[in-house]
């Protein structure tokens, strides 16, 4: 089944093409399909060849399941860095970044963007070499960008949060489009976390 995308930009996320849901990550991926007679049928892949790297994590955060290359992304927030696992070899590529890394998604052309701490760039997997994509805040200093995922139409949906002491209601959701435009969707947040899509 083709990717499901806008202009050919980001991967839309596997479990609304196939319907599977993720479960705690370690030491396990699960994934939930319905079975001839209706019911789940919980599927799960061992996580051995990556355990121990997995367990170093400062703030392991947006995991990612892709199916077609059986590869498990993630980003170390604190590292902070951009992990991908190779399930099946057991090999593992780290991306370092400069900033804070909140979330992640991966481009059709082989790329990938990453939402750091002053905006959302992209990330040249073979080089590691970024260049800014989209910066949905500009001047807000007590703020970092957050959590993020792709939509079923392929958009990127990315948050903030706010750091400051005590934390103010000034973060907010934002939609990125394959071509970079930037739409606040929501603010007056004190932090935008933990994105999900239904069927």
């Amino acid at each position: 089944e083709p990717k499901k995308t806008v202009q050919g930009v980001f991967h839309a996320p596997p479990g609304l093409r196939r319907r599977f849901a993720e479960r705690d990550f370690m030491p396990d991926i699960s994934r939930r399909y319905g079975n001839a007679s209706g019911g789940p049928r919980i599927h799960t892949v061992p996580m051995s060849a990556c355990r121990e790297h997995l367990g170093s994590l400062q703030a392991g955060e947006s995991p990612y399941w892709d199916e077609e290359t059986g590869r498990l992304w993630l980003v170390d927030m604190y590292a902070p860095a951009l992990i991908s696992v190779g399930l099946r070899r057991g090999d593992i590529r780290t991306w370092p970044m400069p900033q804070t890394i909140g979330s992640f998604a991966l481009c059709d052309d082989g790329s990938a963007i990453v939402a750091l701490r002053d905006g959302v760039y992209r990330l040249d997997l073979d080089n590691g070499g970024l260049s800014l994509f989209a910066r949905p805040e500009h001047s807000w200093f007590g703020n970092r960008l957050n959590d993020g995922k792709v939509s079923p139409d392929g958009r990127f949906w990315v948050g903030s949060m706010n750091e400051s002491s005590p934390r103010q209601p000034a973060a907010a959701l934002y939609r990125i489009d394959p071509d970079g435009h930037v739409r606040r969707m929501l603010s007056g947040l004190y932090t935008s976390n933990g994105l999900a899509w239904s069927p």
